[in-house]
């Protein structure tokens, strides 16, 4: 009786077994590959996303030194660029999958950028017009700052292979812009101070030229009139009683009289006035060879007298001194 031929190796059940585990251990390890590949990638872009968060805040922070009112546009243009690399980091996390993936970690470091982007946006914004800011902002965006700090911690502390630091500087923005406008707001108000101060003065100078002015030509009225009582209301005691009062009695007018005056220029000179006048004169006797009038050209300076508070006539001179 003939025996039945030995079957061939691969119709056997020994080699199925053997084809079938070496098939599952293959698939296994090209599985185990892909996942150590698609691990590595999301590993290397979370360092590498990581530090180019950290790089771009170190920017913002030394933008924020010796600020003032005239570089605040320096922060907020370096506040706008993280706020900008942030979105696109968070975008580009998003699209990582997360099949066969470090899911742990791309869930913590999508929850941080979100926190992230939530207070940088928020930062941009109100970087824009720092003086319109009031308390709610601030206490907005620091409320956003405890909640992008504490996630950038769990960040820190649940991804064992980032070792550097964003520096925690980042997260006091509201400090920093709290501080920029409280500089413009002292500018502004010492702005406006000195505005103020200048309007003052200005109507002050406006004030005393008018009382000088109207004050001289009191004088006047009263020098041309011949009233001498008068003109001592517009006069310092030192100049009363330097003045010539006789030299304006009937007796010293009898050939030549003062019938007019014109105040030609008035000059403020440190804390004095100068105020020049032409005087008008007339003859008595139409029969002078010379022409029937001429004109005098008087100085008189003016100083603010405490006694009185005004401005009273102190001197009076024929040269301009000009």
């Amino acid at each position: 009786m003939e025996q039945d031929p030995k079957p061939k190796f691969y119709k056997t059940k020994k080699f199925w077994i053997i084809f079938l585990v070496t098939l599952i251990i293959l698939a296994t390890l090209g599985i185990y590959g892909w996942y150590l590949q698609r691990s590595s990638y999301s590993k290397e872009f979370i360092k590498s996303s990581w530090h180019s968060l950290a790089s771009r805040s170190d920017k913002v922070i030394l933008a924020k030194k010796d600020l003032n009112p005239q570089n605040v546009n320096d922060l907020s243009r370096e506040i706008h660029n993280l706020d900008s690399l942030i979105r696109d980091e968070k975008f580009n996390a998003g699209n990582i999958s997360t099949l066969l993936n470090d899911k742990k970690s791309l869930f913590i470091y999508r929850n941080f950028l979100e926190k992230f982007s939530n207070y940088s946006s928020q930062a941009a914004s109100m970087s824009d017009d720092i003086k319109i800011l009031d308390e709610e902002d601030f206490t907005k965006l620091s409320l956003l700052s405890a909640q992008a700090r504490q996630s950038s911690d769990e960040v820190k502390n649940s991804i064992s292979y980032l070792k550097e630091n964003i520096s925690s500087d980042i997260f006091n923005l509201a400090d920093y812009l709290k501080s920029a406008k409280d500089k413009m707001d002292e500018q502004k108000a010492k702005e406006e101070a000195e505005k103020t101060q200048k309007e003052r003065q200005m109507q002050k100078e406006a004030s005393d030229r008018a009382e000088v002015e109207s004050n001289i030509n009191k004088f006047m009225d009263g020098f041309i009139s011949g009233d001498v009582e008068k003109m001592k209301r517009y006069m310092t005691d030192a100049f009363i009683n330097e003045f010539n009062f006789s030299t304006i009695t009937p007796d010293a007018r009898l050939y030549t009289y003062p019938v007019s005056f014109r105040l030609v220029g008035t000059n403020r000179l440190g804390d004095k006035y100068e105020v020049q006048v032409n005087i008008l004169y007339k003859y008595r006797d139409a029969t002078q060879p010379n022409s029937s009038q001429y004109t005098d050209t008087m100085v008189y300076t003016l100083i603010f007298d405490n006694k009185t508070n005004h401005w009273l006539i102190n001197s009076q001179n024929k040269t301009l001194g000009y």
